[in-house]
């Protein structure tokens, strides 16, 4: 019991140490950003957020991990690393997922995007740096939607299988190759079916 509240507190110090990096790093975003009078990259906001998320889901789940997985995570840094780096990575995807506006409803963000000119050498910079929430309001719904994607790691591949469902089901995916393949071998089965009667009834006569 002694030894596993050991490798609780050095896991707890790891997250603090690692956490208190994250948001150092967010943090100096913000100022150089105000600093140099420049627009803040909003991917590195939601990146750092869901970094944070993936810090304090870990720490959450302290007390109901087992005592292998306890061992492991407090000999090995990258064990530690691995959830808040996904906890990240989702935070960035659902922020595209954000931009799409598929996701419309007044719980989530919205985004000022600014309009193509087809001229990537300035569309693309204008896109990474200007792009931005409309309000206040919309940037704290970014940054508390992208804690939740690093926080609850079945959230952002839940709304994945939502959105890829409406999809398909919107197109009407009907295969016909394996369509064809099934309607075929109904009609083979019943032929040998009847080869092994007819076989059967030689055999009784």
């Amino acid at each position: 019991m002694n030894e596993r509240r050991q490798h609780i507190m050095l896991i707890s110090r790891q997250l603090l140490i690692y956490s208190g990096i994250a948001l150092g790093a967010t943090s100096l975003l913000f100022a150089g950003g105000m600093w140099f009078g420049r627009n803040v990259f909003i991917t590195a906001v939601v990146f750092g957020c869901g970094i944070m998320g993936g810090f304090v889901s870990i720490q959450q789940r302290l007390g109901s991990i087992e005592d292998d997985e306890l061992d492991i995570l407090s000999k090995s840094w990258a064990s530690v690393l691995i959830i808040p780096l996904f906890g990240g990575i989702f935070a960035l995807v659902l922020y595209v997922i954000f931009l799409t506006g598929i996701l419309d409803l007044p719980i989530f963000p919205e985004f000022y995007i600014p309009a193509f000119t087809n001229d990537r050498a300035v569309d693309l910079p204008a896109f990474l740096q200007q792009t931005s929430p409309v309000s206040g309001q919309d940037m704290a719904k970014v940054m508390f939607w992208s804690f939740v994607a690093g926080f609850s790691e079945r959230f952002v591949p839940q709304v994945i299988r939502s959105v890829t469902s409406q999809a398909d089901g919107g197109k009407g995916f009907q295969p016909q190759p394996p369509d064809t393949v099934r309607r075929k071998r109904p009609a083979r089965r019943p032929i040998r079916s009847r080869r092994t009667t007819a076989a059967g009834d030689q055999s009784g006569l």
